[in-house]
């Protein structure tokens, strides 16, 4: 029996990318100015993705990691991964093994904004985050 192996030609290609020159370029560009998560070319991406949501709000992230913490927040889970009873009992994970995570955990202010809230439950969304902010100043 002989057995070869495949080349590429032999290989079922289910879609090539279309990456135009100028997609090329941009990320050339990005790299050369080292703000590969920051900066004007990021808040181009998220307004176009904005344009194409029909105006949803859209945050730009690193890491499916990043996404994954994001919408855990917006849903009201605040607790730093390495904080949760499972990896604190598992792997024995405590306060300050991971201080970013536990800043960003801390600083987080989800808020309870849904596609399906009135007007009405914004502005009342707003006028509580105002009246608590005015509190603190005192």
């Amino acid at each position: 029996m002989n057995l070869m192996r495949p080349t590429c030609h032999d290989l079922l290609i289910f879609g090539a990318p279309l990456i135009l020159e100028e997609d090329i370029q941009d990320v050339i560009d990005t790299v050369r100015l080292g703000r590969i998560s920051a900066g004007s070319k990021v808040q181009r991406f998220e307004e176009e993705c904005r344009h194409l949501m029909e105006g949803c709000h859209v945050i730009a992230v690193n890491s499916c990691t990043a996404a994954l913490f994001l919408a855990l927040k917006i849903i009201g889970d605040y607790t730093a991964f390495h904080l949760r009873r499972f990896y604190r009992e598992k792997y024995g994970y405590q306060q300050g093994d991971f201080p970013n995570a536990e800043w960003i955990s801390d600083c987080m202010l989800p808020l309870p904004l849904t596609a399906k809230m009135t007007p009405g439950d914004a502005e009342y969304v707003v006028e509580a985050i105002q009246f608590i902010l005015t509190q603190q100043g005192r």
